[in-house]
Formats: structure tokens, sequence, C-alpha cells
């Protein structure tokens, strides 16, 4: 409920700042649904033309393409170039403004605490990047969920199995990277105080408060040494890591690369043979499968 909360407080700045910036992002999102339009039903419809030798059909399929593609091309490049960054900076500028205004209305006593710097020079910089951020990502999650109600719907008009068999491949790629980026968490967490004892004892040889001591004791020799052995570990630990990432990373391509494209590609390739879909109908489903495979884990993600 915080994070909601938080969001919509970042979105009612962001349209008081500049009540263009929501409805623009949205829309630039919202472009990504030309994908599944173009990529998987428009290439049924143009190669199901072709086959037919329909030039007629084929001449306006390839007019759309081209003018939808262009606009869409033309609008993204004006949206970045153009109309994003000065939004980008008039919402900085208006938040900052009133940031500073209530800062100039505090006491002065205020300004005595040795944790006011940190925290005003924190709250500017997360006004100008902060609440535009939280936009870009609510708009992000629903042209993503877009992409996905189209790609679903096409899916299911041509071949409802291959969205099942998408979604299960999609799911257990997203949870096999899930697993992977734990592993990688886990190994950071022990190789850290390996890299830091590695870290200190190289900062006693260069900085003089500790160079002194290091002569004054004769610490060199057991300093050399603990540096040995701590860097032998570390080698050690580093390549035991990489080995069970290496198998976990190759498992992950395995099925991914390998099982889930071999079914998939098996289960068009006997359907086309069998007549239930056309060459146009097996182009579509080979190219939504991996765009629904794509946009549902990153909707997973997201979430």
């Amino acid at each position: 409920m915080k994070v909601l909360h938080n969001s919509l407080f970042a979105l009612k700045l962001v349209r008081g700042a500049c009540p263009s910036y929501f409805p623009w992002t949205l829309l630039v999102s919202l472009t990504g649904v030309t994908a599944p339009l173009t990529g998987v039903l428009g290439i049924k419809l143009l190669i199901d033309a072709l086959t037919a030798q329909d030039s007629r059909a084929t001449s306006l399929i390839l007019l759309a393409f081209a003018l939808l593609t262009a606009l869409t091309a033309l609008f993204r490049s004006w949206y970045n170039t153009v109309y994003e960054p000065a939004a980008r900076v008039r919402i900085a500028g208006a938040l900052g403004a009133d940031l500073l205004e209530r800062i100039g209305l505090l006491d002065l006593s205020v300004t005595e605490n040795s944790a006011f710097y940190n925290r005003c020079s924190r709250a500017i910089s997360e006004a100008n990047t902060r609440p535009q951020g939280v936009v870009q990502t609510l708009c992000g999650l629903i042209g993503n969920l877009l992409s996905l109600v189209t790609l679903t719907a096409i899916l299911l008009s041509l071949d409802p199995f291959v969205l099942l068999l998408t979604a299960c491949g999609a799911a257990l790629m997203f949870a096999l990277n899930l697993k992977r980026s734990r592993l990688g968490f886990r190994q950071y967490l022990e190789r850290t105080l390996p890299e830091r004892q590695v870290k200190y004892i190289q900062r006693v040889y260069y900085e003089p408060q500790y160079a002194r001591e290091l002569r004054l004791f004769a610490m060199n020799p057991f300093l050399v040494g603990r540096y040995r052995s701590t860097t032998g570990s570390l080698t050690g630990l580093l390549k035991r890591q990489g080995l069970r990432m290496w198998v976990f990373s190759g498992l992950e391509k395995l099925l991914n690369d390998c099982l889930f494209v071999v079914i998939t590609l098996s289960y068009l390739v006997t359907r086309f043979f069998a007549g239930a879909i056309s060459i146009g109908g097996f182009s579509a489903l080979f190219n939504g499968v991996f765009q629904f495979g794509d946009q549902l884990y990153s909707l997973l993600a997201r979430v």
C-alpha cells in the first residue's frame, strides 16, 4: 500500500508540474502494440496474400505496413528527442522550485543539523528523476499489458495450444532466471568478505597512518602472507562460483533454445503438414511465440 500511495503521489506531482507528460508518455507506450499487429497478424495476411497471388491485397498490406511503421517511428523520435527532454527539465524545475521555497521557510536552526544537507540533496535529486520514473514505469506496464492482450487474441484465433505452450515456457524461463539471480546474489555476499579483506590489506600499504604502523611493528611479512592466502582463497571461490553459474546458465540455455524452440517448431511443422495452418499462419505463430514470451516475461519482471 505504501508503494501505491507513493506512486499516486508522484503522479499527482507530475500532473501539477506538466499535465501533458503522462498522456504523451502513455501514448508512446501504447505504440508498442504495432509490433504484434505488423510482426504477427500483418505477416500472416501478407504471406497468405502472396501465396494466393493477390496483388491488390499485397499492395494494400505493404502500404499499411509502411504508414504504420513510419508514423510510429516519427512519433517516437519526436517524443524522445523533442518533447521528453524538455518535459523532464520542466518537471524537475517545478518540483525543485517548490522544494527550495519550502526549505527557505524553515527555521534556521534546522540547517545546523548535520543530516540536513544530505536530506536536502537527496530530496532535490529524487525530484529530478523519481516522479518521471514512476510515470515511465506505469505507462510501460500499461503498454506491456496491451501488447500482451493483442498477442493473446491473435494467437487464440490461430492456435490456442501454441498460446498455452508459450505461456508455460515463459513462466519456466522467468522462474529459472529468478533462481539464477538469487544464486548470483548469494555468490556476491559470499565473496564480499574476502574481496574487502584484499582491499583493506592494500590500503595499509599506501595510506600514511597505516604505513607508519606497518614499519613500526614489522608487519610486512604477516600481511603479505595474509594477502597471498586471501587472494588464493578468493581465486578458488570465484572458480567454484563460476562453475555453478555456468552449469545453471547452461541448463537455462538448453531449456530455452533447444527444448522450447524445438518443441514449438515441431508442433508448428506438424500442424502445417496436417493442413491446419497456412504458411502465413506458420510464420505468424512462429513470430508470435517469441513476442508473447518476451512480453509475458517482461510483465512478470515488472510485477
